[in-house]
């Protein structure tokens, strides 16, 4: 049954959407109603945050401003403050909830994992939700002439309602908005490759932390949550009048079908997806510590009598502060939502929505069950062995055993993360197992491109396809075995030998041609795919010569991460046409319609953005735009950036003579076209940085 109603949903979604990737309702936007014949056409439409007609509009009205002094962030959480240098207006709940929301009311499966209980909806009730009740409810249920999820769309977010709107920086946007969707900061073999373990890199380490740390102290500003809340009830207002609508028509039919309850529905999932991003960040953020705090131990526990001392308590205290930080920042409250009702645990004082209070008791309670505790222990020793390695660990520890006790108090037994995989992983297996059925397993594909100099010869070309694989595949170590499910059904399809193909405007024209046909019907993403250009292919066969500041200066600035600069590919928005205006140049200012990638982040963060259509190419060039060689490498922090923007200046100041004089003889070959296109930002006179 299920497997049927599943099918028949992504069966309705073909004909209101088209061939689209993916086959999910859950394309970000708002409903667009046609008029044809009397018949309404509704098909999805991605929606731009805000055009830039309308955004100095927002950042002066009372909902859409968030003044940096307003919120209560701390001294570990400051820098992040700030740094907000673009300014995004934030839709709070994101825009593709719905359209998860739609998914989840026919097949059931909740965002943390678990399975509903409740009554769900048939593939062509889903069909009705798209369809003004006027025209197919009984009476007196029968008067709404705008649909149900044109009305909840709106609600997120529109030019129609902006009333809930919000100016974050794009830094903390960015993050926010990876969290909402499960998606962590950074996957553990990542924060191997940037080496944030290492001691020398302890303050960028903790900038990572704390940057998930500040995205909530985002959304729990009191005005934040008050938007958050009221967009939230709004649409189970709407639901409301759907569940009235659906459930006298069942009742017209005569079949003894359950009642149903769209509003109950949308608290459970939103319940749900609130427990799943605040316990996916949590534990990220208690995961990094623990790996922060394991060598600092290892270090004072042998570490002889008044050497270091002061360095080792500083960061130890740190450490200990972002955590109580965590704690009891990394939730989102539920009080005064519709249908929900808050646990019978919640006491006074612990594990109370109420942070400032919160944040007073914990303390407190630290401060004395630490002095208590310690000063047990101390009685208890041997005064001989006080100074040895192991009775010297086991001091420092008490205050993380402290710690632990108090998040049981406060955030409740810890749920086991490995019940529930990322949500792109589980929107993929399904998709995969409701269309089994039909045919053979499913395939999610992207086309790779062979736009290369011609110089390159077979034998160097498969060399560097071979090390391009290994490179795309060498992610989801640190995950769950879902991840193995998964990687099978994603593949790469090559278009390089019989295409001809060796420059990516021609590459961008083939794939447009080609897209829909009957050989990469359903099998390719429509609008993004990856090039190999010569950069491309020279970051794969000589790696060492990425960037000429990183073997010099790596060691001398911290915040020069060499996971930042490994092999990269370049992925194109087939759909970008330079000739239009930007529909939010301030939100992504320059893009040029295509983003450079570290390979080993298109499968888990390129392609896992496209399925939770949560992001694109546009909303990730940001955090690519400062980049030395322009590379998206993930989320930054205030300090990485900052070293980028101070090479970016030196290689501008280097590269000004060389290329005025190569302007002023006119003697333009193919490479330095290519280097003063790559070198954009650089090129003297331009203001575009």
């Amino acid at each position: 049954m299920a497997l049927r109603l599943s099918r028949s949903l992504l069966q309705a979604n073909r004909r209101l959407c088209g061939a689209l990737p993916l086959l999910t309702l859950s394309t970000v936007g708002h409903i667009v109603t046609r008029h044809n014949g009397g018949q309404h056409i509704q098909q999805w439409k991605y929606r731009p945050r805000v055009a830039q007609s309308n955004f100095t509009r927002y950042s002066h009205t009372d909902s859409a401003n968030v003044n940096e002094p307003a919120i209560k962030f701390s001294v570990h959480t400051e820098q992040h403050w700030k740094s907000q240098t673009l300014p995004i207006v934030d839709r709070l709940i994101e825009p593709q909830t719905v359209g998860h929301f739609l998914e989840y009311t026919t097949h059931g499966a909740l965002p943390n994992g678990k399975q509903t209980t409740l009554p769900l909806l048939s593939p062509d009730e889903i069909q009705l939700l798209l369809i003004p009740s006027a025209e197919w409810a009984p009476a007196p249920f029968n008067t709404n002439t705008v649909s149900t999820i044109h009305q909840t769309s709106v609600r997120i977010g529109s030019y129609e309602d902006d009333a809930r709107l919000s100016i974050i920086g794009k830094n903390i946007h960015s993050l926010k908005n990876r969290l909402w969707e499960g998606l962590a900061p950074l996957s553990a073999s990542r924060w191997t490759e940037k080496d944030l373990s290492n001691p020398d890199r302890f303050d960028t380490a903790c900038e990572y932390v704390t940057a998930v740390i500040a995205v909530f102290e985002y959304l729990n500003f009191e005005q934040i949550q008050s938007s958050m809340r009221d967009t939230f009830n709004l649409i189970s207002g709407h639901l409301q009048d759907a569940d009235s609508a659906l459930n006298a028509r069942r009742a017209a039919q005569g079949q003894g079908q359950p009642q149903l309850s769209l509003t109950g529905l949308w608290e459970e999932f939103m319940r749900a997806k609130y427990e799943m991003i605040t316990a996916a960040a949590h534990s990220w953020v208690l995961s990094r510590i623990a790996e922060l705090q394991r060598p600092l131990l290892d270090e004072f526990s042998h570490l002889p009598d008044g050497q270091k001392i002061d360095m080792f308590t500083e960061r130890w205290q740190q450490l200990l502060e972002i955590t109580s930080e965590a704690d009891f920042k990394i939730w989102i409250p539920m009080d005064g939502y519709y249908g929900y009702h808050p646990s019978s645990q919640v006491v006074p004082g612990l594990r109370n929505p109420n942070l400032d209070t919160l944040r007073k008791t914990h303390r407190d309670r630290f401060q004395t069950t630490i002095f208590s505790r310690l000063e047990q222990y101390i009685q208890n020793q041997d005064p001989d062995t006080i100074q040895s390695p192991r009775v010297r660990r086991e001091r420092i520890s008490i205050s993380t055993t402290v710690q632990d006790e108090l998040r049981t108090e406060i955030r409740g037994p810890s749920s086991p993360s490995e019940s529930y995989s990322e949500p792109w992983i589980q929107m993929l297996l399904w998709l995969q197992k409701a269309t089994l059925e039909s045919g053979p397993n499913r395939e999610f594909g992207l086309a790779v491109y062979r736009s290369t100099s011609s110089t390159v010869t077979d034998e160097q070309w498969r060399t560097m396809r071979q090390k391009l694989e290994t490179h795309l595949s060498a992610w989801g170590a640190d995950n769950n075995l879902q991840t193995s499910q998964i990687k099978p059904l994603l593949k790469l399809h090559w278009i390089d030998d019989d295409a001809n193909i060796h420059d990516t405007q021609a590459a961008k024209n083939h794939f447009l041609e080609n897209r829909h046909s009957d050989t990469y019907k359903n099998k390719l993403h429509p609008s993004i795919f990856l090039a190999v250009d010569t950069w491309s292919y020279t970051s794969y066969m000589d790696p060492k010569n990425l960037h000429p500041f990183t073997n010099h200066h790596q060691k001398s600035q911290p915040s020069l991460l060499p996971g930042d600069f490994t092999p990269h590919i370049l992925a194109i928005d087939a759909d970008f046409d330079p000739t239009c205006p930007p529909e939010r140049p301030d939100e992504s200012p320059n893009y040029p319609g295509h983003l450079r990638i570290l390979g080993n982040l298109v499968w888990s963060e390129l392609y896992a953005m496209l399925v939770l259509q949560s992001a694109t190419l546009e909303d990730l060039w940001p955090l690519a735009m400062e980049h030395p060689l322009k590379v998206y490498t993930g989320v930054t922090v205030p300090s990485q950036r900052g070293v980028w923007i101070e090479r970016n200046i030196q290689t501008r100041e280097l590269l000004k003579p060389f290329l005025e004089s190569v302007r002023e003889k006119r003697e333009y070959d193919a490479a330095v076209k290519h280097m003063e296109e790559f070198m954009m930002p650089f090129v003297p006179g331009r203001t575009d940085t």
